[in-house]
């Protein structure tokens, strides 16, 4: 998406239409061998189109000592909050903020 798509909705409006197909343009991957280790959402934001790039740092819970360890025989699955912060212009932003306020999930898998 380009800023030339960007629609410049009232910062966190209560009834900004959900755009499902702007959402399935959005890349999330988990970087567990990162240090921190950390999910990176890129793509449009499915309220706005303005191009988000969200990180969400991840804290590890280290285990107790004596407790079972390594119990996943899987992937694990993560669902992640992530919250519009693109660049362009939104009414009624406060100048602290960034994007146009919503926030939706997506789940991913490492």
């Amino acid at each position: 998406m380009t800023a030339n798509n960007h629609k410049p909705i009232r910062w966190e409006a209560p009834k900004a239409k959900f755009h499902k197909e702007a959402l399935e343009r959005c890349t999330a991957s988990a970087e567990p061998d990162r240090r921190p280790k950390q999910v990176t959402v890129h793509g449009p934001c499915p309220y706005c189109f303005g191009e988000v790039n969200f990180v969400q740092v991840l804290q590890l819970v280290h285990s107790l000592p004596g407790a079972v360890v390594g119990q996943a025989a899987g992937p694990t699955t993560l669902a992640v909050t992530v919250r519009c912060d693109c660049l362009q212009r939104h009414p009624g932003r406060p100048t602290n903020e960034a994007g146009c306020g919503h926030t939706w999930v997506v789940t991913v898998e490492f």
